[in-house]
C-alpha cells in the first residue's frame, strides 16, 4: 500500500505544475464582449426615413440603426410595437414586433442596435416609417417574430431619461401645441399644451371597444384600447398636458397615450358649455324651450329675439352648437354664473361666421360680446375662407372680475352668412 502512494503524490505535482502554467500563459484569452460594444450605427434613423418607399424593401447589407426606447406596451395601449427616436428625439421609428410585454426587454429611455439585414423597410400612410420583416400578406410589411428579434435587436446598459427624448417646443421654441403635429412629429414622444377632450367626464373607452378620444380644436385623435388598464378611468375636463407617441392610421393621426401619467395638468373651468347634451336635437329647439344644457340651475340661458337655435351642421360641425340664423337678430345669454371669489378671468369660444366662398367675409368684432350688460372689445380679425371655412375660430378675450352675465349677439345687418358659437368657456 505504501507504494502506491508515490505515484499519486507524483502525479499531484504534474498537474499543480501544468495548472500554474496555464495561469502564467500570456496567450490567454478573456471572455467575449457584450455585443452591444462591438456594434457601430452605419445607418441613422434620418437615413432611413429618406429610404422608406411605399413599398416594403429587405435590407440585403450587414447595417445597424440604433436609438432610443419611447414606448411601453405595460399598460395595454400599445400591442406588438416598440417605438425608438434619435438621440435628440426628434426623429423616430416604429418597429413591429409579434410579441406581448415588450416593456421587460425594452424599457423606456434604453439605447437599443437593430441589425438590419433580413428585415424590410416601408413608409406607411407618407410619414409611419416602420421595421418589419417582408410581407406575406396584406399588411405592408409582417412582424417580426421573437426568435429573430431577438438575434436582430441589440439592447445596451445605455439609458437616457425620458423627459431628453420628449418633443415640448415647436420649431420656434414654443410650447407645443395641436396646431404644431404634423408628420415631421410621427413617430416620436410629444408633449402637448394647452390639450382639451371633447369627451370630457366619460370614460376613456366606451362601449367595450376601441374609441377614438378627439381632441377639441383638432383632427387629432387620443385612441384608447379596451384592453387598456386606464380605459374605465374618466377623462378630465378643462385643459392641461398630454404626453404620447404621435402616430398615424390612415389618413387620421393619432396620440398614443403610454399609461394615464402622460394625462396631467388639467384644470377644470370656473364654466364650460359644450352643448353637447343638449336634449331633442332632431328637433332644432330655441334657446328657450331646450333642456340638459352642461350648467343646471341656478344658470339660465335664453334669446330674447326667439331666432337663435340648437342644432349640428353636416359633417364639418358634427357636434351640437348654437346657431344664429343669417339676416336676423339673435342673441344667446347665460346668467348667474358662479365666478365668485374669481379673478384674472378670461372668455372663450369658438366662432364660424358661415364663410364659404372666396369673397365672404365677417369682422370678429362684428359679433357683439356683453359682460354684466356691458359690451367688451373683441380683436378686429377678419374671418375668411383661409381661417373660418369649415372651422371654428378661437376666440379669446379678458373679461371683469365679478362678470356673471355673459351676452353673445349678433345683428341682422352684420349677419349675413349665419353664425355658430360653441365651446364658451370662462377660466382664469
Amino acid at each position: 500500500m505504501k507504494i502506491m502512494k508515490y505515484p499519486k503524490i507524483l502525479l499531484f505535482f504534474i498537474l499543480s505544475f501544468l495548472f500554474i502554467s496555464c495561469i502564467h500563459d500570456d496567450n490567454y484569452s478573456n471572455p467575449s464582449d457584450p455585443e452591444y460594444q462591438n456594434l457601430i450605427i452605419t445607418t441613422n434613423i434620418p437615413d432611413l426615413h429618406s429610404r422608406a418607399g411605399k413599398n416594403a424593401s429587405e435590407f440585403t447589407t450587414d447595417e445597424i440603426t440604433g436609438g432610443y426606447i419611447i414606448s411601453s406596451d405595460q399598460e395595454g395601449n400599445i400591442y406588438g410595437n416598440i417605438y425608438m427616436v434619435t438621440e435628440d428625439g426628434k426623429t423616430g421609428l416604429q418597429v413591429s414586433i409579434n410579441q406581448s410585454n415588450l416593456y421587460n426587454t425594452y424599457p423606456v429611455g434604453r439605447k437599443i442596435y437593430v441589425k438590419l439585414k433580413g428585415l424590410a423597410l416601408v413608409n406607411q400612410y407618407s410619414g409611419m416609417i416602420t421595421l418589419g420583416t417582408i410581407p406575406t400578406g396584406t399588411y405592408a410589411v409582417d412582424q417580426i417574430s421573437p426568435h429573430i428579434a431577438a438575434s436582430h435587436i441589440v439592447v445596451s446598459p445605455e439609458t437616457k431619461n425620458e423627459d431628453l427624448l420628449t418633443r415640448k417646443t415647436n420649431n420656434s421654441g414654443n410650447p407645443l401645441t395641436l396646431a404644431d403635429l404634423d408628420a415631421s412629429y410621427l413617430n416620436t414622444l410629444v408633449e402637448v399644451n394647452n390639450v382639451e377632450f371633447e369627451n370630457a367626464g366619460e370614460t376613456f373607452v366606451r362601449g367595450n371597444t376601441n374609441t377614438d378620444n378627439k381632441l377639441v380644436g383638432s383632427g387629432i385623435i387620443a385612441r384608447v384600447s379596451q384592453y387598456a388598464r386606464f380605459a374605465g378611468y374618466t377623462i378630465p375636463k378643462g385643459v392641461g398636458t398630454v404626453r404620447g407617441i404621435f402616430t398615424k392610421y390612415s389618413s387620421t393621426y393619432q396620440l398614443l397615450i403610454r399609461n394615464i401619467k402622460d394625462v396631467k395638468d388639467f384644470k377644470s373651468p370656473i364654466f364650460l358649455e359644450t352643448f353637447n347634451n343638449v336634449d331633442n336635437i332632431l328637433t332644432r329647439p330655441k334657446i328657450d324651450k331646450a333642456t340638459g344644457f352642461d350648467n343646471e340651475t341656478p344658470v339660465t340661458y335664453n334669446d330674447p329675439y326667439g331666432n337663435a337655435d340648437i342644432r349640428t351642421s353636416g359633417t364639418s360641425f358634427p357636434s351640437l352648437m348654437v346657431w344664429f340664423p343669417a339676416n336676423k337678430d339673435a342673441s344667446l345669454v347665460i346668467s348667474h354664473i358662479n365666478t365668485a371669489d374669481q379673478s384674472g378671468m378670461t372668455l372663450s369660444f369658438g366662432l364660424n361666421a358661415g364663410i364659404f366662398n372666396a369673397t365672404d367675409k365677417f369682422y370678429m368684432d362684428d359679433l357683439v360680446v356683453k359682460c354684466n350688460d356691458y359690451a367688451i372689445a373683441l380683436p378686429h380679425i377678419e374671418l375668411n375662407t383661409s381661417n373660418n371655412k369649415n372651422k371654428y375660430y378661437k376666440v379669446s378675450v379678458p373679461i371683469p372680475d365679478g362678470t356673471t352675465k355673459i351676452e353673445f349677439y349678433g345683428s341682422s345687418s352684420v349677419n349675413k352668412y349665419g353664425l355658430r358659437i360653441d365651446d364658451i368657456k370662462i377660466e382664469n
